[in-house]
């Protein structure tokens, strides 16, 4: 057994740090001594609802803190999490429900129903509404490094999608490796564009909450661009993170405006070219880089190629 845990390293950032921002979303803005009593009150609610260490519990939530909070409490209560995003078509998320061996459907008050349609079928698998879960001490459940963390899908691009696994070890691998490769420290903002369903969401989530930075997650289904650009300016996000067509948009939507706090561009998922660079010259802050990173949801980055914006032409 070990400490060195995603979910252990985040409690201990939450200690020295309770009142820096973890969270700043579109209506909520939560601590880290915040996010460490939600995370806390979620694991409390999956113990009382039988959950042991090992079972792997679907988060039906919406993109936000609740997600947030979710994820780490499940984590602390040394079960798996399985993102299942609530937009979703419903044939979907039933693959992903038996793909993933899930043995409990973690959901909120809004998504009632939808978690009672998934499951009408499965009736070993176990409802965990938590419409107001209240705030309790973190206090994470011991695991093996090589115990499994996460179940995630692949996007299905290329046939039915693919459950895959990753462990406690590999995961906090590849968080401590972006961590140190972007930098990342306690005055940083992340943006979290990407579904918690995909992998995209890994490097900016846990590489915030293990720095000590904040995130800010936006729900760009649901409100556009504007919006999200709207919301990477009033939080003053310095580490933005999409997919090259989201970002081409981005810049479309910010006319002549600039995000002047943002000092990297971190672009996957897609390939990037050296015109995505030369459009994001004079559009971020001065010295601003431009990461394009490549890999695949068995182990998020592979490689990483640094651009300064400046040199582009």
């Amino acid at each position: 057994m070990t400490e060195s845990t995603i979910i252990h390293r985040f409690g201990a950032v939450a200690t020295r740090r309770p009142d820096q921002p973890a969270i700043l979303g579109e209506t909520v803005r939560l601590s880290y001594a915040e996010l460490a009593g939600a995370a806390g009150g979620h694991a409390a609610a999956l113990t009382a609802a039988g959950r042991r260490p090992g079972d792997r519990v679907a988060l039906l939530t919406g993109h936000g803190a609740n997600t947030i909070a979710a994820t780490l409490g499940t984590l602390a209560a040394g079960c798996a999490y399985v993102p299942l995003d609530p937009g979703f078509p419903e044939q979907r998320l039933r693959h992903m429900l038996g793909a993933a061996d899930v043995t409990t459907v973690l959901h909120g008050a809004e998504h009632a129903e939808l978690a009672r349609r998934l499951t009408a079928d499965r009736p070993d698998v176990r409802l965990c509404p938590v419409p107001a879960v209240p705030a309790a001490p973190l206090r994470p459940v011991p695991v093996a490094p090589d115990a499994l963390a996460y179940v995630l899908f692949t996007s299905g691009s290329t046939g039915v999608p693919k459950a895959v696994g990753q462990t406690h070890r590999n995961l906090l691998h590849v968080v401590d490796n972006q961590i140190a490769t972007l930098d990342i420290g306690p005055d940083d903002r992340l943006s979290l564009l990407a579904s918690f369903s995909f992998d995209a969401a890994i490097p900016d989530l846990y590489p915030a909450l293990l720095a000590g930075a904040a995130v800010v997650p936006v729900d760009l289904r649901r409100h556009g661009l504007a919006h999200a650009v709207e919301q990477l300016a009033r939080h003053r996000v310095t580490v933005y993170h999409s997919t090259p067509t989201v970002y081409r948009f981005l810049l479309d939507t910010l006319g002549k405006r600039r995000l002047d706090q943002v000092r990297l561009v971190l672009l996957g998922g897609e390939q990037a070219t050296h015109a995505d660079a030369a459009r994001g010259r004079d559009r971020f802050a001065p010295g601003c880089v431009l990461v394009n990173g490549y890999g695949a949801t068995e182990m998020t980055f592979a490689a990483q190629y640094a651009l300064p914006l400046a040199a582009a032409d």
